[in-house]
């Protein structure tokens, strides 16, 4: 099973639709706070450099906003398979 984190900030509505959708369909994960220097290091050290949340992590895997969304819905094309991986 691979380990699912969400990294979120405070001020972010769009991560409120991702956790929302993860759980949803069942999907347990652990959330990250993208403004902490554990998280910002977690994420440089795995070539992902953004400062727009949320970060998707499935596994090795990472899905930024513009993977995860399309328009204002969870691009379910993207993550199902995925999801798969974490189930």
């Amino acid at each position: 099973m691979a380990k699912v984190i969400v990294y979120t900030t405070d001020v972010c509505p769009k991560c409120k639709v991702l956790k929302k959708y993860l759980s949803e369909k069942n999907v347990p994960f652990d959330e990250m706070d993208m403004g902490t220097p554990d998280a910002l290091t977690e994420l440089a050290m795995n070539n992902v450099f953004t400062n727009v949340a949320p970060v998707l992590q499935i596994g090795t895997k990472f899905l930024t906003y513009k993977d995860i969304f399309a328009g204002s819905t969870v691009n379910e094309a993207q993550i199902q398979p995925l999801i798969s991986l974490a189930l």
